[in-house]
């Protein structure tokens, strides 16, 4: 019989490796005109030559896309390839917002030491950085926007 497919989105939050084998049996079962949705760890270029025509507008998250068109990171993005001579990654991108965010800090703060230093960034307005928005909540846990992408022929694109 034919597949009763009742639902709009499929979600796996599961590596590239894995979510790469399970697409093509959803097509391979008739699962189709469904949402692909997955975490940040489809974010690579694994992921898509895995399974290169199933992956085709699938949908997840990262805390970093070095392809933005958004100029803070094309910016840190060519700086960072000028000297190092590749693109950076998430890490080295949230270790420049945060030591962007703590300079600023104590640039216009004098360190009087850690809780001083946590209690100014709760209070501090929401940073814009190349890692996108970050605040921080009452109990200290930082809260971010983060970028959405979509798989497009053979690389990722920014969702709007």
């Amino acid at each position: 019989p034919d597949p009763i497919v009742d639902f709009r989105a499929v979600f796996i939050p599961d590596a590239p490796e894995k979510a790469g084998l399970i697409l093509p049996q959803l097509a391979y079962y008739d699962v189709n005109n469904v949402y692909l949705l997955g975490t940040n760890l489809w974010h690579s270029d694994r992921f898509i030559q895995m399974a290169r025509q199933h992956v085709q507008g699938a949908v997840c998250t990262s805390g970093f896309f070095a392809g933005s068109r958004a100029a803070p990171v094309k910016a840190f993005v060519e700086t960072y390839k000028a000297v190092y001579g590749t693109d950076p990654s998430f890490i080295e991108a949230i270790s420049f917002d945060t030591t962007k965010m703590l300079t600023d800090l104590l640039q216009e703060f004098p360190y009087f030491g850690r809780s001083y230093i946590r209690d100014r960034l709760a209070a501090m307005p929401p940073y814009d950085g190349i890692t996108g928005r970050t605040r921080f909540d009452e109990s200290g846990e930082a809260i971010k926007d983060l970028y959405l992408l979509k798989v497009v022929g053979d690389r990722f694109v920014e969702v709007e």
